[in-house]
């Protein structure tokens, strides 16, 4: 299987995973109307969108574009909200960082719009610096579904905890290969794999849940 076809798989099954889970977001959010659910819709959502650009990215390789900025920064606005979201339970302080959140959705389409008037992405410490926040703020969200899962030994903060524990895994190997260009096809492909399973574990959650 070449990287190329493993990466499509993954883009297509994110667009899945967190297309649903958006969905399935707005169906129960009417009833329960929580903000941290919420949240994390919108944050499916722009997941969602972000997977799609990088398909269309990915095999419409005669087009130069800068979607990598959008990617980038798509995927760290989605998980800097969520990681935000867990971190406390105060109304207040959760319908702030839904106003904050509509207003990166706002940035986030402009520089969608922008991409074919921006430069690529080649420099290798460059992807490096913007692909690093993705691992470090999956991280966080992990502990905290930890956390939860020892407290309330709940199957949706285990299974949460391990679906971004793995997409650690899978952004940590995807800085890694432009670090260690040698590898970069290895440690491309296992980070697919990695952030695939990952998301596998996210629906497996959304479904439990």
């Amino acid at each position: 299987m070449n990287n190329l076809l493993l990466s499509n798989i993954l883009d297509v099954t994110t667009i899945f995973v967190c297309l649903f889970t958006t969905v399935r977001v707005g169906m129960v959010y009417p009833y329960v109307r929580s903000p941290r659910l919420l949240t994390l819709g919108i944050s499916m959502g722009i997941l969602t969108i972000v997977a799609i650009a990088d398909l269309i990215d990915s095999n419409l390789i005669t087009i130069a574009t800068g979607s990598d900025w959008f990617i980038y920064s798509g995927q760290i606005a989605a998980f800097l909200c969520i990681l935000l979201s867990i971190t406390s339970t105060s109304d207040a302080y959760l319908s702030g960082l839904i106003r904050f959140q509509v207003f990166a959705c706002v940035i986030l389409l402009c520089l969608l719009l922008s991409t074919f008037a921006l430069p690529d992405v080649t420099d290798q410490r460059l992807h490096t610096l913007l692909g690093s926040p993705r691992f470090l703020l999956c991280a966080g969200i992990s502990f905290y579904y930890l956390v939860g899962f020892i407290k309330k030994q709940t199957r949706f903060s285990l299974l949460m905890s391990a679906s971004f524990l793995l997409l650690v895994v899978g952004y940590l190997l995807d800085v890694q290969q432009h670090i260690v260009p040698l590898y970069a096809e290895l440690l491309d492909a296992l980070g697919d794999v990695s952030r695939l399973l990952g998301f596998l574990s996210l629906l497996a959650a959304v479904l439990a849940n």
